[in-house]
């Protein structure tokens, strides 16, 4: 009895472990996105690249699994290369991000990452002003255009601009770049084009 019930309890530890690995580590591969998310000892990593299209359900599968996984009050690392995509579903994953880090007694910090040669644009960049501290490399993009009801369809002047300037972007600096957001065309800008914009906080090699 005593020997079954060891081994009972290494079963039950075995399988223990397995779903705290399960929970430490996490990559999903959609139709135009990959997202993974890795636990670390003193903070978490969030990596998003490609597209998140509308209409593609299991694309969102990805996005809600990271959100699950995310620890309440432990740091984030959050690393873009993304060309944007539904910003339904950006939204939401920007506020999941803020609540796991806001607790309101905790030191917990969110940075957000877009290293050189790679890109962050349209529904990106409001998602990457969900950083406390935000970071780009020096060859790094950013890509700014209209807001549209349907990607590529009939634009929105002024709800691009609304939404960056909600999440913390220099409405005097939105304000004095109104060509950026007058046409569904988008313009890419290099961080130290941005300077002023309070978009990118750090410019590194």
């Amino acid at each position: 009895m005593k020997v079954f019930s060891f081994g009972l309890i290494l079963i039950a530890l075995s399988g223990l472990v397995h779903a705290q690995d399960l929970d430490s580590s996490y990559m999903f591969r959609g139709q135009r996105y990959v997202i993974s998310y890795q636990l670390y000892e003193r903070y978490q990593e969030v990596n998003l690249g490609g597209e998140v299209l509308s209409g593609l359900v299991e694309n969102l599968e990805g996005l809600k699994q990271v959100k699950k996984l995310l620890r309440p009050n432990v740091d984030i690392k959050l690393v873009l290369n993304s060309g944007g995509g539904y910003n339904v579903q950006f939204n939401r994953f920007f506020r999941a991000l803020k609540r796991s880090c806001d607790s309101g007694t905790s030191n917990c910090r969110i940075t957000s990452i877009v290293y050189s040669h790679n890109k962050c644009a349209s529904a990106c960049v409001p998602l990457f002003m969900v950083g406390d501290v935000r970071r780009a490399g020096r060859d790094a993009r950013f890509g700014l255009h209209s807001a549209a009801v349907v990607p590529g369809a009939v634009r929105i002047p002024w709800m691009a601009q609304n939404e960056l300037i909600r999440k913390g972007v220099d409405a005097d600096w939105v304000s004095r770049h109104q060509s950026f957001f007058d046409s569904l065309r988008m313009t890419w800008l290099a961080p130290h084009q941005l300077r002023g914009s309070n978009i990118v906080m750090d410019i590194f090699n």
